[in-house]
């Protein structure tokens, strides 16, 4: 278990082709975002989450869609915007 820069990536890879990891459920990486060409997305032992695997509680949940709702209804930024070039 690690974070980013913590992880040493190409032995990550190294030991899930070798076996000797059997799954990697990863979300931050040492460079956000992923390259397309990274070899964690196509990596059949690899799964890649979107980057806000934090426990959120419903009340949480509801603030945050609330505030959201409420910008977009008047026009103003929103900062929790979804950048479909990057990918997340």
């Amino acid at each position: 278990m690690g974070r980013g820069k913590t992880v040493e990536e190409k032995a990550l890879l190294k030991a899930l082709d070798k076996g000797n990891v059997r799954l990697a459920i990863l979300d931050v990486f040492a460079e956000e975002p992923q390259p397309a060409s990274s070899s964690f997305w196509e990596h059949p032992y690899v799964i890649v989450t979107p980057h806000i695997s934090a426990v959120t509680s419903p009340e949480e949940a509801v603030a945050c869609f609330l505030e959201t709702l409420e910008n977009l209804e008047n026009g103003k930024t929103v900062s929790n915007v979804v950048n479909v070039q990057n990918g997340y």
